[in-house]
């Protein structure tokens, strides 16, 4: 039996942090993908703040964490206060890392400066673009997305979910 042709290696459902990343990362290893989103653009909200030493080291390793460390906040121990009693003092001092500190970047900031990055790699996002369904055969994944209340078939190599309402999978 002969396959469908790939359309594209990887497909990256969700425009957040890990789908960013993950788009990042495909295109520094020059992987065919494309990044789809569903949101109309990024988010003016943040939901998360903190990145931890270890993701600023694979940051790092991707040649990515210069702007991250330019917007952090940098945080070396917290207080857990209730009114005027401190219940306790914690240091931040994780081993072995070239952080350490708890970065603090509102998840806006942190997705306008993968999107950035993205952008300076020749990637972008495909706004306003809803996945509608999938399904996996031994060659590869036939994918239906719709832009603007119209159906495409997209047929991909591996599909990853990277939506935040669900956890991180890969068909294929």
């Amino acid at each position: 039996m002969v396959s469908n042709p790939i359309d594209t290696e990887v497909l990256i459902v969700g425009a957040g942090p890990v789908g960013l990343f993950l788009a990042n990362e495909c295109a520094r290893r020059n992987l065919r993908w494309r990044l789809i989103e569903e949101r109309s653009s990024q988010s003016e909200h943040s939901k998360a703040l903190a990145i931890f030493p270890r993701t600023l080291e694979i940051f790092d390793m991707a040649g990515i964490v210069a702007p991250f460390l330019e917007q952090a906040d940098r945080v070396t121990k917290v207080a857990v206060m209730i009114r005027d009693r401190t219940l306790a003092h914690m240091k931040f001092e994780p081993p072995e890392s070239p952080y350490s500190f708890v970065a603090m970047v509102p998840q806006d900031v942190t997705e306008r400066l993968l999107v950035e990055e993205l952008r300076r790699k020749g990637g972008n996002v495909e706004y306003d673009t809803k996945f509608i369904a999938a399904e996996q055969d031994d060659y590869g994944v036939n994918v239906t997305i719709e832009r603007r209340g119209e159906s495409t078939e997209v047929r991909a190599a591996v599909v990853v979910g990277a939506t935040g309402r669900t956890a991180l999978y890969a068909i294929n």
